[in-house]
């Protein structure tokens, strides 16, 4: 099929499509070409990326300036990729590095929609919405599908994203296309996705040098979305049902009636004929009886209604949770079997699970010549003094019976020292377990430490150099595949986990909370290990001695194709893990069910196979809200958020505290009185903080402080 014919084929489609609506959305216009679109959309010395995709294969990404991507020679050669069967696409915001990550970009420049659903009534919506501007340009990517642009300016990337959000929520859209490096199809190109090869074109334009900001789009940012089931176009005999179905899963996740009401007035607008307001705050009244669901976090009768609304991994304050323990349907195969009836008689699965799995982590074999899923952890379990934790590490050894040279017996003060153990591995596991984590991540705050970089590196590589600090600075190969576990004092938890591991060691953690109301009670390890290592021949052969339907060593394992889907539809529809920062506790639970099934001699796993998984990423996702590091950079920083959670958690109700309490409570005498009255004094004069001088019949007045009423400053 020759272009022309394509293109005079596409053009028809979008006229059927024009002729539609009624009263007509848009007003047709010149086909704009890319050079021209690019040209419109940003400046000419942003730097911008353009992604080729050819089918079956990966991405490319191709980084140049607006002024040599609009060249006459780039777009010749972007044709005639396009022609070999690629198919072009543009990042929409620029960046500041050759790397199509978050962090790199460089500023806002477009809010979009990528509607691939009901696209002419989505489009007629935003035609006659008060709540959203005119677009700038709409592009219709194949028939029925369109991408809906908005030029805007002075918007952050974190704002921008909770516009996307709210822009979907409201006109439908692609959920997936709300992150701010979303790469859309380019104008002027053929679209190689269906067997019509359609040209993507601009069929409206409005670009009048005019962009708009945050002010001109009146959509609600709300902290949730319309469930992704619910279709963009709501027929009549449809709209109970469907309002129900959203309040039930609202409701299921914690919202409260007002809540859940602002959402179904949401989803009531994509009626063909919305029901009355009444209805909808009936719908809304009736399904708020029902109580909600909570799965790792239980929050007391007395609390606000407030405290439960948002099912965000974020703002549970320690002090006050109710915290349960870790949901015993994380349990996996053979291996929760021997948690089950081994460890949980003396340890709350929060303990007892995260150990066993971590210490098993070590012994999955691995084959250093090919690129095989990890499964490598790093554990921590975190709770009071004298709970149980270093009891229910030993525990999870000597039940699986794990020794050196896995096992690492050492204590490293240092990256170096670290690697030097590791150096005759030959790219095996190697568990490294300290007891306590203090002592490394103490390690990790010295200034021009190494640690954690090299720990957060090694979570995913293997036989990557590190170079001593030494004079001669010899260079040593980090050449193991490496598990951490230890217990961490739940008081100090704050304090450990600095500006320093915030973006990248606590991250790559797996994490048990003690439970509250949680007594231990010690017991000797009894019944002998339930994995028996004996070495014969100068191998390894395992037996069981507990449970006699498993009885070999653990085997390699592949991942099918299954398994991506799965975890993928995860962060697509369930309330907690479709949470962008959820993505690595995703990982961690999949690692978690490699572990497991190479424990049960599983050659391959398959998605069906997550359940345990699915229920272990919903814990370690809701309790990251509870076990958050203090991203303070100084020890003023460190105090400020200190004070913040703690003054937002006992004085939110209005009530005061005693400066010396509050000092006392947050443990500043370790940093120093003086720096740590000299922050709160900062606070005060920013009103972040409230302080009344409370006079007696004699004496110094005493000096009360509590959380401002209406705080200027979100730590």
């Amino acid at each position: 099929m020759s272009t022309d014919s394509v293109i005079n084929q596409s053009i028809t489609a979008s006229d059927d499509f024009l002729a539609s609506l009624e009263p007509s959305a848009i007003n047709r216009t010149t086909t704009m070409s890319a050079a021209e679109y690019i040209g419109t959309l940003f400046a000419s010395d942003d730097l911008i990326c353009i992604m080729t995709l050819r089918k079956g294969e990966k991405p490319k990404h191709i980084f140049a300036t607006v002024e040599e991507a609009t060249s006459t020679r780039f777009m010749d050669s972007l044709r005639k990729q396009n022609e070999a069967g690629c198919d072009i696409y543009i990042c929409m915001n620029p960046l500041s590095a050759t790397r199509r990550v978050k962090e790199n970009v460089a500023l806002i420049r477009t809010l979009y929609l990528d509607i691939d659903q009901y696209g002419a009534a989505a489009l007629k919506r935003i035609s006659e919405s008060a709540l959203a501007p005119k677009p700038h340009a709409i592009l219709q990517s194949s028939p029925g599908k369109f991408q809906v642009i908005w030029s805007v300016d002075g918007i952050q990337p974190s704002d921008q994203e909770r516009l996307l959000a709210a822009l979907i929520q409201e006109f439908g859209g692609d959920p997936a296309a709300s992150d701010c490096t979303r790469v859309l199809r380019l104008p002027g190109f053929v679209n190689h996705k269906y067997p019509a090869t359609p040209v993507v074109e601009v069929i409206d334009s409005n670009f009048n040098g005019e962009t708009y900001t945050a002010s001109g789009f009146k959509v609600k940012v709300a902290p949730f979305k319309l469930a992704e089931k619910t279709p963009a176009v709501i027929e009549k005999g449809e709209r109970n049902n469907r309002l129900a179905s959203l309040a039930g899963k609202l409701r299921h996740d914690g919202f409260n009636e007002d809540e859940i009401l602002a959402s179904l007035q949401t989803a009531n607008r994509r009626c063909t004929s919305p029901l009355p307001d009444s209805e909808v705050a009936a719908i809304a009244k009736s399904i708020s009886k029902y109580p909600p669901a909570r799965d790792a976090i239980s929050t007391p009768a007395e609390a606000p209604q407030a405290a439960v609304a948002t099912p965000a991994v974020k703002d549970v304050n320690l002090a006050d949770a109710g915290i349960k323990d870790m949901p015993d349907s994380v349990l996996d195969g053979w291996l929760g079997q021997i948690c089950k009836s081994r460890m949980l008689k003396h340890f709350p699965v929060a303990y007892a699970w995260p150990a066993l799995v971590t210490v098993a982590s070590a012994m999955v074999p691995t084959n250093a010549t090919t690129n095989g899923p990890r499964c490598n952890l790093y554990t921590a379990l975190v709770g009071p003094v004298h709970s149980g934790k270093s009891e229910a590490i030993k525990h999870a050894k000597l039940l699986l019976g794990i020794q050196t040279p896995p096992l690492l017996d050492l204590l490293a003060g240092s990256a170096e020292m670290l690697t030097s153990a590791v150096a005759d591995a030959g790219g095996q596991p190697r568990l490294y377990s300290p007891d306590e984590l203090g002592h490394l991540l103490e390690k990790a705050q010295i200034q021009n430490s190494s640690f954690v970089y090299v720990l957060n590196r090694a979570f995913y590589e293997t036989g990557f150099k590190v170079r001593s600090m030494e004079k001669k600075r010899r260079e040593v190969i980090f050449n193991a595949i490496l598990s951490i576990i230890g217990g961490i004092v739940e008081d100090r938890f704050g304090d450990l986990y600095t500006a320093k591991t915030t973006g990248g060691f606590h991250d790559r953690g797996m994490y048990g909370l003690c439970p509250t109301g949680f007594r231990y009670e010690y017991m000797p390890f009894e019944g002998g290990t339930a994995l028996q290592i004996t070495r014969a021949g100068g191998g390894n052969s395992y037996c069981d001695e507990t449970i006699a339907t498993v009885g070999n060593l653990p085997i390699p394992v592949t991942l099918d194709k299954s398994v991506f889907y799965e975890i993928n539809r995860w962060r697509r529809e369930d309330a907690v893990l479709k949470n962008p920062d959820c993505g690595r506790v995703v990982e961690i639970a999949l690692r978690v069910a490699i572990i497991c099934a190479s424990f049960d001699q599983r050659p391959v796993l398959y998605g069906k196979d997550l359940g345990p998984a699915f229920e272990l990423a919903r814990y370690q996702a809701r309790i990251r809200g509870v076990l958050k590091p203090n991203p303070g950079r100084t020890f003023e920083g460190q105090l400020f958020h200190k004070f913040f959670e703690f003054l937002t958690t006992h004085t939110g109700d209005g009530s005061w505290v005693p400066r010396r309490e509050l000092f006392h409570s947050t443990c500043s005498h370790e940093i120093g009185l003086s720096v740590a009255n000299k922050t709160l004094d900062t606070m005060i004069a920013n009103e972040d903080i409230e302080e009344f001088l409370q006079r007696g019949k004699s004496g110094p007045p005493k000096r009360l402080v509590r959380i401002a009423r209406t705080t200027k400053v979100q730590p």
